[in-house]
């Protein structure tokens, strides 16, 4: 204790004193170096404010070259002026090519802006020099997020039973989660904990581990317990929700959903959500404000005009459903589900504006860009609505040959019997997919 204090006295005292060393007019070459001492201190004691501090009249005055150039880079990464700080490193790489440290500090910065792929190729350029556990460590993540987990593995496996670095085996579980090696990666995960760094992230990756493993029990106890402790939480609450969904108790997850103190954020996922909830369960109301909230604060989104359209089809409001999916085509023209929405709603009599052409020939679009049964059973019911019973009659035909259960087999005759009686096909008739 008594040792401690006198360190940080220490410490305090030196401090004071270079700080009226840099006051003065001049810096002898012994002063700089000693504020470059200090200041390397302060740094690796996490003390970013008083490192700037000292640092501070050596850039001013020019002092330091690239010693203290690398000192400011480090002292803003790591207290988050990051745009900044890659403007730094970039321009002190130029400045001294011969040094590879600023393109090191490059790729950290590169990662923490989430552009992995520069920052790999800022790590590959510095791997002579890559030593330390964080710089390895940011090379596996890079690698790791760049589509490469294999070699992120490769670098971080020979240290996995020594290391105590809580990030070290967090990542390595990442990479177990995006492989779906899912038992795996609640093993790092839960060492980690082990080791005495519990986070919210990890609390959060583990119940999804159990989640994607079938085991809803576990994940559904780990979610109530989030937010137990914290009722806004909105991933437990996105998570508690999608095991309710996978039990099939849609319901149950749309309470979830609008009881939470989360729902007052509006965030985007958890109206998204509620809204394929409120789709399932048939509460298109619910269904259409949640969709049209999201068109209306978001980045145009194909699956959320796709929803909306069904939400409107749910209350039959056909009209208003037509011109969303006109207006989904115009935004999404490679979007197979805009065209099969139209020639769906052609096929069965319910278009306001659509020529006959249109609708045939939206059914064709929709058939060669998702070419299923599906498609096909539209363009039949499209075909007949023109007048082409037998083209329809022939389509019915093939799809006769793939039913494989007794309520397909029996819708399919009651449609053939239609066609043949030179009729038009129903909404009951043909198939139209729930989610888009």
């Amino acid at each position: 204790m008594f040792v401690t204090i006198a360190l940080v006295t220490l410490a305090l005292v030196l401090y004071l004193t270079i700080r009226d060393w840099i006051r003065s007019p001049l810096l002898s070459p012994k002063i700089v170096r000693k504020v470059i001492k200090q200041a390397s201190e302060l740094i690796a004691l996490g003390d970013w404010a008083r490192a700037e501090k000292l640092l501070f009249p050596l850039l001013e005055k020019g002092k330091g070259g690239k010693e203290v150039a690398l000192l400011e880079i480090k002292v803003l990464r790591k207290s988050g002026v990051i745009e900044k700080a890659l403007s730094k490193a970039i321009e002190g790489g130029r400045t001294y090519p011969e040094d590879l440290l600023f393109r090191l500090e490059e790729g950290f910065l590169l990662l923490e802006l989430d552009r992995p792929k520069e920052a790999l190729a800022a790590f590959q350029v510095c791997a002579p020099i890559l030593r330390r556990e964080e710089e390895i460590l940011a090379h596996a993540a890079a690698l790791h997020k760049s589509g490469r987990s294999d070699e992120a593995t490769e670098l971080l496996h020979p240290r996995l039973h020594s290391t105590q670095n809580g990030d070290w085996i967090s990542l390595l579980g990442d990479i177990y989660f995006h492989r779906k090696e899912f038992t795996e990666a609640i093993c790092a995960y839960q060492r980690v904990v082990e080791l005495g760094h519990p986070s919210h992230y990890l609390f959060i990756q583990i119940a999804h581990a159990y989640r994607r493993l079938g085991n809803l029990s576990e994940a559904e106890k780990i979610f109530h317990s989030l937010l137990d402790n914290d009722p806004i939480d909105l991933p437990a609450t996105l998570g508690l929700g999608a095991c309710l969904q996978e039990r099939g108790h849609y319901h149950k997850a749309l309470l979830i959903y609008q009881s939470t103190e989360a729902w007052t954020s509006k965030d985007p996922q958890l109206l998204k959500e509620a809204g394929i909830c409120a789709l399932r369960t048939e509460k298109y109301a619910y269904a259409e404000r949640y969709f049209f909230e999201l068109i209306c604060s978001e980045e145009p989104d194909s699956f959320y005009y796709a929803y909306y359209g069904l939400a409107l089809e749910g209350q039959q409001k056909w009209q208003e459903a037509e011109q969303i999916y006109i207006r989904l085509l115009q935004l999404f023209p490679s979007y197979p589900h805009g065209y099969r929405a139209l020639s769906w709603m052609f096929g069965v009599g319910l278009t306001r504006t659509l020529s006959n052409e249109q609708g045939l020939s939206y059914a064709h679009v929709a058939l060669k860009l998702k070419g299923d049964l599906i498609s096909y059973e539209i363009l039949s019911a499209c075909e007949a609505r023109v007048g082409n019973f037998d083209r329809a009659y022939t389509i019915q035909t093939y799809l006769a040959e793939q039913d494989k259960t007794t309520d397909a087999r029996s819708r399919r005759r009651q449609s053939m019997r239609t066609l043949r009686n030179h009729h038009p096909l129903e909404g009951h008739q043909v198939v139209r997919s729930l989610v888009a």
